[in-house]
């Protein structure tokens, strides 16, 4: 299906949007490799795969997500390893600490991730940060993130910039619906719910901490 014309005052979309959309070639290379995500490496077991693409280059840096090995289910921790320009880079995440409403990509993909591998969510074809990336490069073009008018650009964008995913997903869920694109509106939601009960246990740690 291709949403053409965006009701109102929002402006078109020109691509397909499907549940394995990601808005650039990158879903084509982690389509192949999604049979391979339940697949031990080592002595750790991958719960997800993305790639960063690295600018005024066609070359896409992949990353992978893990537990850390300090991870405990009270306080779960992602680890994420990336070779990004030829630099290994292992990140970890703590995910009782990630606030959707302002978060960066690198936290979000950690927290699909996680949420993925806990079977928190309803799981689509490709997964959670999938449906994610969907959300991420509609909000882009619709304008959803405020000021945000590029999408990720490299891994410093990556890693750094904050966003609303709460906010954005929301208007992504409402267009979806005006568009009669069900299966994604559906999925959007299903996620959406999922990341506003972490935006909740964020709020009531904040508030215990006071």
């Amino acid at each position: 299906m291709e949403i053409s014309k965006i009701p109102g005052s929002r402006t078109a979309i020109d691509k397909p949007v499907s549940r394995d959309y990601t808005g650039n070639d990158e879903g084509e290379f982690e389509a192949l490799l999604q049979d391979k995500m339940n697949e031990p490496r080592g002595e750790k077991k991958i719960i997800g795969l993305t790639t960063i693409a690295k600018p005024g280059t066609s070359i896409s840096y992949g990353m992978t997500a893990a537990y850390a090995d300090n991870s405990t289910k009270e306080n779960p921790i992602v680890e994420l390893t990336t070779n990004y320009d030829g630099k290994r880079q292992t990140i970890q995440v703590a995910i009782n600490e990630i606030n959707p409403k302002s978060a960066s990509r690198m936290e979000m993909f950690a927290l699909c991730s996680y949420m993925d591998g806990e079977g928190l969510i309803s799981r689509s074809k490709f997964g959670s940060w999938s449906t994610l990336r969907a959300v991420d490069e509609m909000s882009v073009h619709n304008g959803f993130f405020n000021n945000v008018t590029e999408g990720c650009g490299d891994m410093e964008q990556f890693t750094e910039e904050k966003l609303d995913w709460e906010r954005a997903g929301k208007l992504v869920a409402d267009l979806l619906f005006e568009c009669k694109a069900m299966k994604q509106y559906l999925e959007t939601k299903n996620l959406l719910k999922v990341l506003e009960s972490f935006g909740r246990n964020e709020m009531g740690q904040e508030t215990e901490e006071v």
